[in-house]
Parts: C-alpha cells; sequence; structure tokens
C-alpha cells in the first residue's frame, strides 16, 4: 500500500485488519507467560485459528 501510494494510485480501497489477514494480533503475554498454563495458552491459539477461519463470529462494530 506505501509503494502504492507513493506511486500515486493507493488504489482508493479500505483496508480492514483481520486475524485471518495479520492486520491485527493479540498481544504478547510478556511477564506474565510463565503463569499462564499451556492448555490456556493452546485454547487462546486454537480460538485464535477459529475467528480467522470464521468459524467464530465476532461483532463487528463497523457495521
Amino acid at each position: 500500500l506505501i509503494k502504492k501510494n507513493d506511486g500515486g494510485d493507493a488504489g482508493g480501497e479500505n483496508y480492514i485488519g483481520t486475524l485471518a489477514n495479520a492486520g491485527v494480533a493479540l498481544a504478547p503475554y510478556h511477564d506474565f507467560d510463565s503463569k499462564i498454563p499451556a492448555e490456556m495458552k493452546a485454547a487462546v491459539e486454537a480460538l485464535k485459528a477459529d475467528i480467522a477461519a470464521g468459524t467464530v463470529k465476532v461483532a463487528d462494530y463497523l457495521k
């Protein structure tokens, strides 16, 4: 998009970041990483994958 804009042709498209297109992500656990059980981390990763795949729907506040 930056290269397109630099050339004067950004395309006029809206970009909506999602988990599927890596436009958004969950923050790392940082200092809490060692305190979160592996099972919970796995559940979060599974939920992220389901959201990205469209299996789990999330509220769309843009509509």
